[in-house]
């Protein structure tokens, strides 16, 4: 994965490579543009390139070992739920006007029972890249996303990075 310091911005592999070249001045990329990159990197370039070790592509090796499998490779049941078992996780106390994180109030229906009257800190999952919604976990295990309110800047999908700076910008 040396194409990585080819990206403007690197911090090179080590500070004397770096030398006096500071990245921060030539770095140009979004988080969501570094992750598509990444993304098509290990998919399409990686994966289908020979390995030295491998003596063929990644893709086939894989290929190869689930032909040798005895039973196929198990899928997750739920899919949105193998998702969510994965965001990271903050608690927070669902209030009058519904939750509250990272300035930002979410809010559904489902909430209204609870809403002012909860003592205990709820389960709320986020994913990093889009805050216009979160995942609050009920007293039985269900997941229920909750929308972003009153925020026009996240009607649609925005990153945790960009609501940090569009705070500090105001």
């Amino acid at each position: 994965m040396g194409a990585v310091h080819l990206l403007p911005g690197t911090t090179f592999a080590s500070v004397t490579k770096k030398g006096s070249y500071r990245p921060e001045k030539t770095a140009s990329l979004t988080l969501l543009e570094l992750e598509r990159w990444l993304a098509l990197q290990i998919a399409g370039v990686y994966h289908h390139t020979v390995h030295s070790a491998l003596h063929q592509t990644p893709a086939t090796a894989w290929q190869h070992g689930l032909a040798q499998r005895p039973r196929p490779a198990r899928q997750p049941q739920d899919r949105e739920r193998f998702f969510l078992d994965f965001l990271p996780v903050e608690r927070r106390q669902i209030r009058r006007e519904g939750i509250r994180l990272f300035q930002l109030h979410y809010w559904h229906n489902v909430l209204s029972p609870r809403a002012g009257r909860s003592k205990t800190r709820e389960v709320i999952k986020y994913d990093p890249r889009n805050l216009s919604r979160v995942y609050w976990q009920d007293q039985q295990g269900n997941y229920w996303w909750l929308r972003a309110e009153n925020c026009s800047s996240v009607s649609k999908p925005t990153t945790i990075t960009n609501v940090f700076t569009v705070r500090w910008v105001i």
